[in-house]
C-alpha cells in the first residue's frame, strides 16, 4: 500500500492543492492554524469515509464554497489505483477506479489507515461509544462481513426502535431475529480484537514506560459469554423478550452490541479514574501503535500510519523508541510544528493552505 499524491479543492483552508509523497515517512510541518492536521483529515476521509473532527461533512467545506474534492492516487496490489470523495452539501459521491459509489461502507480497508492525534486520550476519559467506535474502524478494515452485519444490525435496531416508540410490535419478533444474528457476530469479533489488541498494547505499554506500566483490556458484552453461537443467539432473544415492557416505556433497546464497552486498566486500575496524563497518554499510544501491528499481520497491504503532533506527550526516549518502531512500516504521515531533524524523510512546510517550496520561495495551493 503506497499513497502516491493527494489533490484536494476547497477542503477547509486548503483551495486548490496537489502534494507527491515519499515512500517512507511525509512529514507536513508548519504554525498551528496553517492546514498541515487537515492533510491527514483528508487522507483520513479517503481511508474510513468520515472525518475524525467533525460530525458533518459540512464543515470540511471551505469558507463560503459550495462543496470540496479530495483525491488521491495510490498504489494497491501492484495496482495503479485512484480514490476521490465530493460533497456539494447535499450529497456525496465517492469514485474508486471505473466505479461509482454513494456509501463508503463497502470501500472500508480500500486503504487501511492508523491514526494517532492527541485527542485520543477520550478512548480512555469519555463515554462508550467513543470505544466502540474504535473497534468498528479497526475490525471493519479487514473485515468485510463485520461491516455487513454492522450495517444490517444497525437497520434492524433502528426499526426495532420506531416499535417500540409507536408501541407497535405485531412484527417486532422478525427483527429481534435479525439483530440477534448479527449482535452475535459483532460480539465475537469484537471480543476477539480486544483478545488480540490486550496482547500486543500490554507489551508494547511495558517497552514505553521501561517495564513501569502495566496495561489490560477485557471487552464488557451484555450477555453472558458463551463458545456456542446458537446459544448466544437464544440468550439475545430471551433479553430482548425480557425487557420488552421496560423497553416499551423507554422507547428503546437496552441489550446489544450496541450498548457494549470495554474496560482499559493501567497498573490493574480503572484508568479512567486512576491514571495520571502521562499514562494515558502513554496507553493511547501503546493501543494504536497495537491496531497498526495487528493489521500489518492480517492484511496482504500495509496500513498508513498518521501522527498529528507526533510525540506531542512524549520524552526524547520515548520519541525514538516511536521512531524506531515506525520502522517496521512502510508508509508513515506526520505533523510537526518545526522543521524536524529527520533523516530518510519527505518534508514538506505548509503556510497558509499552501505548500511552500523553500528553495524558489514560490507556493504551491
Amino acid at each position: 500500500m503506497l499513497l502516491k499524491s493527494l489533490r484536494l479543492c476547497n477542503f477547509r483552508n486548503l483551495a486548490t492543492f496537489e502534494i507527491n509523497f515519499g515512500e517512507k515517512t511525509n512529514i507536513f510541518y508548519g504554525n498551528n492554524g496553517m492546514g498541515k492536521t487537515n492533510l491527514l483529515e483528508a487522507i483520513y476521509l479517503l481511508s474510513i469515509g468520515k472525518s475524525f473532527r467533525s460530525q458533518t461533512l459540512h464543515d470540511l467545506i471551505k469558507h463560503e464554497e459550495k462543496s470540496f474534492v479530495v483525491q488521491a492516487d495510490f498504489v494497491k496490489d501492484n495496482i495503479f489505483q485512484t480514490i476521490k470523495f465530493h460533497y456539494d452539501k447535499k450529497n456525496k459521491k465517492i469514485d474508486y477506479n471505473s466505479s461509482s459509489y454513494t456509501s463508503f461502507a463497502s470501500l472500508l480497508g480500500i486503504i487501511p489507515l492508523v491514526l494517532h492525534t492527541p485527542t485520543d486520550i477520550e478512548l480512555i476519559t469519555s463515554e462508550p461509544n467513543l470505544r466502540r467506535r474504535f473497534l468498528n474502524i479497526f475490525i471493519a478494515q479487514k473485515d468485510p462481513l463485520y461491516v455487513h452485519h454492522l450495517t444490517r444490525f444497525v437497520k434492524a435496531l433502528k426499526q426495532r426502535n420506531y416499535l417500540l416508540k409507536t408501541k407497535n410490535i405485531q412484527t417486532i419478533a422478525s427483527w429481534e431475529s435479525e439483530l440477534a444474528k448479527s449482535a452475535v457476530y459483532l460480539t465475537l469479533k469484537r471480543k476477539e480484537a480486544i483478545l488480540k489488541l490486550n496482547e500486543h498494547s500490554s507489551s508494547i505499554m511495558q517497552k514505553l514506560s521501561s517495564n513501569h506500566e502495566s496495561s489490560s483490556l477485557k471487552y464488557l458484552s451484555s450477555i453472558t459469554e458463551h463458545t456456542d453461537l446458537n446459544e448466544m443467539q437464544n440468550q439475545y432473544l430471551k433479553s430482548f423478550d425480557e425487557t420488552r415492557k421496560k423497553e416499551l416505556d423507554l422507547k428503546c433497546t437496552l441489550n446489544g452490541p450496541h450498548r457494549d464497552d470495554f474496560s482499559i486498566l493501567i497498573n490493574s486500575k480503572v484508568a479512567k479514574h486512576f491514571a495520571s496524563e502521562g499514562q494515558k497518554n502513554l496507553f493511547i499510544l501503546a493501543l494504536k501503535l497495537a491496531e497498526a501491528t495487528i493489521l500489518q499481520k492480517e492484511l496482504s497491504e500495509e496500513p498508513i500510519l498518521c501522527f498529528d503532533d507526533f510525540g506531542y506527550s512524549l520524552d526524547d526516549e520515548r520519541k525514538n523508541y516511536l521512531r524506531n518502531y515506525l520502522n517496521n512500516f512502510s508508509q508513515v504521515f506526520i505533523t510537526l510544528p518545526e522543521a524536524p531533524k529527520w533523516e530518510d524523510s519527505s518534508t514538506f512546510q505548509i503556510k497558509e493552505g499552501a505548500l511552500h517550496l523553500e528553495n524558489d520561495s514560490k507556493c504551491f495551493k
